[in-house]
């Protein structure tokens, strides 16, 4: 016999009860219904809900609608107290204003104007600074809505309020970032007079941040002006600020010097952008050094060969050698490949005893920045003085922590294209030895995403080689990872086919490799059956033909009758996907419950690879009317009714 409810449960219960009907949403509400219902709910959470769909509500209710319901209950959004909902309706500013464009045309363009774009300045100077600076990425963007003929109103007559606000230091911040950002919207007439105009005021206001702020958002500015007296009246107001008697300005230049440069003439950086920057980099204060050092880099890469003197080269060299001051190295490493390439491979001599100095660095974030940038560096240097310089390179940094293998590992096909195939032949050996010496499974992925690429480099005589090719991807295919292996299939297509299409040449390797890709279809493991169908998928969308019908697909066929169902599923779905044309796989459900417990790397692990574009129309076709291809769809589509044919009578 069950007992009354206590006074306390029959409590607990009503306020469960209330709790839910508080907080739940009418699912059977429209969504048009359920914004004018819930836009001002107590519970934030459903508030924030509302505004992430409000473009789907928008689009659901129509322009004339979203005008007449929508758009006027959006200001108690924009200052509401919660700062996720602000935030939420700031990034659906941009979205919704398209539509409002696209359906409204002339009328929604001043909804725009009216309503949008006011919503955005008001949340750009919000005291939650993800709030504010999602609105001004939402303003460049609805900047590009606006007709030139509109922008002196709705954007530059704004941006000048905010700069001439006293109320707030911040908002002359934000004007500072928005003459900048806007620039492009503005013109070169503006930029000229009114956008210079309010700059040189912001530099000479009585707050250091903004006149940072000035220092920080030149460059935009820098590129649009076009006549030599507004580019002198912007380079005196960078010179000015990079005199500042406060470290935090002068820094503010130093990371801005990059972008300043690029806007200006030649003539006009070597004059005075160059001597400006120079003293930066003796500044007082050590934070504005070391943000000087981190830029010189990005700054020599704006300048011509001819005109970075050996003085101006030595200041970068040097940071590789500075022993006080640590993360200049990392500077120096990080900005290389652009140095490398302003002065050009002429000029390696100047750059080769910084490069090896930190290819030594005791910080491995040097040699890690090195690592990832070696392919550039080859690129750049050319075979006979990458040979000379870089193979080294290449062979220390294969030993070093496995952090710095990946960087060499990523870029070593682009690496070796550029050497000799006598050099690529020495050094792929190494490479392959790299995943049997780290438990690091992405490591191993990552070789073996390149191994097949490389081993195009080589020349099918070069049996020994190819030999360690061949026994490293055979090891790939059966690792413990299942990511690993899904990156295997490609590169063994691709190796097997190379050998196929030189047989003359290859000698043994393609015999003992095809034997042992082949051996796969004959496991007893299902698994190692599916992954030959993922094998001979690759080599089908590489365009294998001669190898698919002389050595694949009579194994496929054998697979077709496979007594297990998810290796026919698999089969299927590769069929589908690169022989018949079919993008869609069509299974019964009841096939689906056969492997829906042992459902394995089949269908869960693979992936089209993102570089690599699906087979096209007339690849299907072509195999669409091959007799074994047919037989294979033929004998896929009577196993099936056999299982529903199994399953049924186990159903009865």
């Amino acid at each position: 016999m069950t007992s009354d409810p206590s006074p306390v449960d029959i409590q607990d219960a009503e306020e469960e009860e209330y709790v839910f009907n508080e907080y739940s949403v009418d699912d059977t509400l429209n969504p048009l219904e359920r914004f004018l219902r819930y836009y001002q709910a107590d519970f934030s959470l459903q508030r924030s809900a509302l505004v992430r769909e409000l473009v789907d509500t928008a689009v659901f209710a129509g322009y004339e609608e979203t005008v007449r319901q929508i758009l006027p209950q959006l200001p108690p959004l924009a200052s509401d107290p919660e700062p996720t909902v602000r935030l939420t309706l700031a990034q659906q500013l941009k979205p919704l204003s398209s539509f409002l464009v696209k359906e409204g045309g002339e009328g929604g363009y001043e909804q725009v104007l009216k309503v949008s774009l006011p919503f955005a300045f008001e949340l750009l100077v919000d005291r939650n600074v993800e709030v504010a600076k999602v609105s001004l990425q939402t303003i460049r963007e609805l900047a590009e809505l606006v007709r030139p003929e509109d922008v002196n109103a709705n954007l530059l007559t704004v941006v000048i309020g905010l700069a001439h606000d006293e109320r707030a230091e911040d908002y002359r911040v934000v004007a500072a970032e928005l003459f900048n950002h806007l620039a492009k919207f503005f013109g070169p007439e503006c930029c000229s007079t009114d956008v210079i105009r309010e700059l040189t005021l912001l530099s000479s206001d009585s707050s250091f941040s903004v006149r940072k702020a000035v220092g920080s958002n030149l460059g935009a500015v820098c590129r649009v002006v076009d006549t030599p007296e507004a580019q002198k009246s912007l380079i005196e107001l960078y010179l000015t600020l990079c005199r500042d008697d406060i470290w935090g300005v002068r820094k503010s230049c130093a990371e801005a010097v990059e972008e300043v440069s690029e806007g200006l003439p030649e003539e006009a950086r070597l004059e005075f952008i160059v001597p400006a920057f120079c003293a930066l980099l003796e500044d007082g204060s050590r934070w504005v050094r070391a943000r000087a050092h981190e830029s010189l880099g990005r700054l020599l890469h704006t300048l011509q060969s001819k005109d970075i003197t050996e003085g101006l080269l030595r200041l970068y060299t040097d940071m590789a050698m500075n022993e006080t001051e640590t993360e200049l190295s990392e500077h120096c490493a990080f900005n290389f490949p652009a140095v490398l390439q302003a002065v050009g491979a002429a000029r390696w001599g100047e750059l080769e005893r910084a490069y090896a100095t930190m290819l030594r660095d005791e910080q491995w974030k040097v040699r890690k920045s090195l690592a990832y940038s070696l392919h550039e560096v080859a690129h750049l240097l050319g075979r006979e003085l990458a040979e000379q310089h870089l193979v080294a390179a290449f062979e220390l940094l294969l030993k070093d922590l496995d952090e710095i293998k990946l960087g060499v590992v990523v870029s070593a096909h682009h690496f070796l294209k550029v050497l000799s195939e006598e050099k690529v032949e020495l050094l792929v050996p190494t490479l392959c030895h790299v995943p049997l010496e780290s438990e690091n499974w992405r490591l191993r992925n990552e070789v073996a995403k390149c191994v097949g690429d490389v081993a195009l480099l080589l020349s099918p005589a070069h049996t020994e080689t190819f030999s360690a090719v061949i026994a490293l991807v055979l090891r790939l295919l059966d690792d413990s990872v299942m990511e690993v292996r899904s990156s295997t299939y490609r590169p063994a297509a691709l190796i097997v086919n190379y050998l196929y299409v030189h047989k003359n040449e290859s000698g043994a390797n393609l015999e003992v490799f095809l034997k042992k890709v082949l051996e796969l279809a004959e496991r007893p493991s299902f698994q190692s059956r599916q992954m030959f169908m993922y094998f001979a998928q690759q080599a089908a969308e590489i365009r294998a033909d001669a190898l698919m019908e002389e050595h694949i697909l009579p194994v496929l066929l054998k697979l077709s009758a496979d007594p297990v169902s998810n290796v026919r599923l698999v089969l299927k779905k590769v069929m589908d996907q690169s022989f018949v044309g079919e993008e869609l796989i069509r299974v019964n459900h009841h096939t689906i419950l056969i492997g829906e417990d042992a459902m394995t790397e089949g269908l869960q692990q693979h992936r089209y690879p993102t570089d690599h574009a699906r087979p096209s129309a007339a690849d299907k076709e072509k195999w669409r009317h091959n007799a074994v291809v047919a037989e294979i769809m033929t004998t896929l589509e009577k196993k099936a009714k056999e299982d529903e044919e199994a399953i049924a009578k186990l159903k009865d």
